[in-house]
């Protein structure tokens, strides 16, 4: 089960701070195989949702192309789903929603997309 949602999860603006280092929260997707035999898994396994913002934040929209989550994801898909699974696109995604910003009086609106996932294997869609 996959879930985007583009909605606010708060009326909170999100901050930027400056980072000297970048890393990858997406590197361990874990296998159904552990020393070559099935595990169990949990009936709520393989649910993957991504939210537009982080929890109490809220998520911003151009006038004219819309939410920034969504154009986000429509441009990774449509470049990366022949060859990349999910949460790779998905980490496109979010470094280019959080590349974005809008210029306002109290200073910028950034937002950073939030995910949770429980997939158990890497998700591909190669589409044809």
């Amino acid at each position: 089960r996959l879930f985007f949602i583009q909605a606010c999860r708060g009326s909170n603006i999100s901050k930027s701070v400056q980072s000297d280092s970048a890393t990858n929260m997406l590197d361990n997707v874990p296998d159904y195989m552990i020393d070559g035999k099935p595990k169990l898994i949990l009936v709520e396994s393989d649910m993957f949702v991504a939210y537009a913002t982080t929890a109490g934040c809220e998520a911003f929209r151009h006038p004219e192309r819309g939410s920034w989550f969504i154009q986000e994801i429509i441009k990774v898909f449509r470049k990366f789903s022949h060859n990349e699974h999910l949460l790779n696109m998905m980490e496109r995604v979010i470094d280019n929603v959080g590349s974005l910003f809008e210029k306002t009086q109290d200073g910028e609106k950034k937002q950073t997309p939030s995910l949770s996932t429980e997939l158990g294997k890497k998700l591909f869609f190669r589409p044809g």
